[in-house]
């Protein structure tokens, strides 16, 4: 099976990105795929020089600039002029993960959004992604695990609302004109009838198509795209109740928001684990 890992970047997640390559490298050195970011020149710039340093981090990394199509700018007009209120710009990167449904040189594409860092091996998700064969998508759910153990691995029900920070997708399993009919869902569905009302751009137009397919989806533990929220639960031994968190903290692999602001804020074990990527 051809794997790939892909992110999206340009220059300003230039330091994002090269610590997510980076911390996966570090906790997976036997993956063996190709690494991808995808960028477009059209809209904001990935330059040469960046280029050089994620080659740096990432030996033989794989650049894919692709044309932004009109039908990406009419979308973002429709989150404009509806609900959505902030974050246009940074949100409008998130549609592109679109192209996600298309990347067919590969089996199987592993897509990790640049604010996330690896902190464990995660031999345990290949061992799910070869038990579930067929499935065509997988994701965890968008929720807060607040200390939990109850975070399965389970197949998709049109209650789960999966967050897009971590997708693994099939492209070659995926029927003929996905791609097409996702576009066209985002363009024809109104914002206020979007789950959560577009507030989260690609997510929200993600969740609301899948409702719409018979698709092959397993929801993946949260151990796979933990909150930094969790993280600094589940994870920070200085905590007085550690102890009690410490079978958890075994299992979780990927930290998710690591580098938002708001998130890091007098965190100073968020702050800590994001240093020392």
């Amino acid at each position: 099976m051809k794997r790939a890992l892909v992110t999206i970047c340009n220059d300003g997640y230039l330091e994002y990105t090269s610590k997510l390559l980076r911390t996966f490298m570090q906790h997976n050195p036997e993956f063996e795929g190709d690494y991808v970011v995808l960028y477009s020149d059209d809209y904001t710039k990935l330059s040469d020089k960046s280029k050089d340093i994620l080659d740096e981090v990432c030996p033989g990394i794989k650049f894919i600039n692709f044309p932004l199509r009109y039908e990406y700018y009419a979308i973002q007009q429709k989150l404009t002029n509806g609900l959505v209120k902030s974050n246009r710009t940074r949100l409008f990167h998130t549609i592109w993960k679109f192209e996600l449904f298309r990347l067919k040189d590969w089996d199987e594409v592993i897509f990790m959004d640049s604010d996330m860092i690896v902190v464990n091996s995660l031999k345990s998700l290949w061992w799910i992604c070869n038990l579930n064969r067929n499935s065509q998508f997988m994701m965890c759910n968008d929720e807060w695990l607040k200390g939990q153990v109850d975070s399965k691995l389970h197949k998709y029900t049109i209650e789960d609302y999966l967050n897009t920070g971590l997708i693994i997708v099939r492209p070659n399993l995926l029927p003929e004109g996905i791609y097409e009919r996702l576009v066209n869902y985002a363009l024809s569905t109104k914002v206020e009838d979007l789950p959560n009302k577009g507030i989260y751009s690609d997510q929200d137009f993600i969740n609301g198509f899948l409702r719409t397919e018979s698709l092959n989806i397993t929801v993946l533990p949260k151990y796979y795209n933990c909150w930094s929220i969790d993280a600094n639960v589940l994870l920070n031994s200085n905590r007085p109740d550690a102890d009690k968190y410490k079978p958890i903290a075994q299992r979780v692999c990927v930290v998710h928001y690591i580098n938002k602001p708001h998130t890091r804020k007098g965190n100073e074990f968020i702050d800590e684990l994001w240093d020392k990527c």
